[in-house]
């Protein structure tokens, strides 16, 4: 793009190649107005035998991982840490799953989510989290999120009260303005 190839059609045909081999894809939309486009090959990752290193996790939590919490209709307080990849890193997330030893591994289409929201489990992350923190922006989430779960260990979830303060909490997370 520096150098205005962008603006060719054969500078835009190599940005929709690169494209499909980056996270999901071409949409049904892309592919039909560049039928001929130039084939890339996706890269399949192979995690090491290595171990996984824990700041290393943490930093990975920090760019693709996600701290949320949902409220069902009956004011169910529903906490969760969520990675959502290309299903094409479906060994990362099993080594990462093997790293924490708990939470789910669950595919829909070519989408791949590991998935932690048993309370105890969110606790363990925590204690996680405390020695090999996240960073950048994703700690402001984070820190709302752990007050939300300090709020559910007290059960000030099932009080009026308590459920007003989790909402309120909810409402800060993911604004970035």
């Amino acid at each position: 793009m520096q150098s205005l190839g962008h603006l060719t059609f054969g500078g835009l045909q190599q940005i929709v190649a690169l494209k499909s081999v980056l996270n999901y894809g071409l949409s049904a939309q892309l592919k039909a107005a560049f039928p001929n486009l130039p084939t890339l090959t996706r890269l399949v990752y192979l995690p090491s035998l290595v171990a996984l290193h824990p700041f290393w996790v943490s930093g990975f939590i920090t760019g693709d991982g996600s701290f949320h919490v949902s409220i069902s209709p009956k004011n169910h307080v529903l906490p969760a840490m969520t990675i959502s990849l290309h299903l094409s890193e479906l060994l990362l997330l099993k080594k990462i799953h093997e790293f924490f030893g708990f939470g789910g591994i669950y595919i829909s289409g070519n989408k791949v989510d590991y998935k932690v929201a048993k309370f105890s489990y969110l606790l363990s992350l925590i204690s996680h989290f405390n020695s090999y923190p996240v960073g950048g922006l994703k700690l402001y989430n984070y820190n709302i999120w752990v007050e939300i779960l300090e709020l559910i260990s007290k059960q000030s979830h099932l009080t009026a009260e308590g459920l007003a303060k989790i909402k309120s909490l909810k409402n800060k997370m993911n604004k970035w303005d």
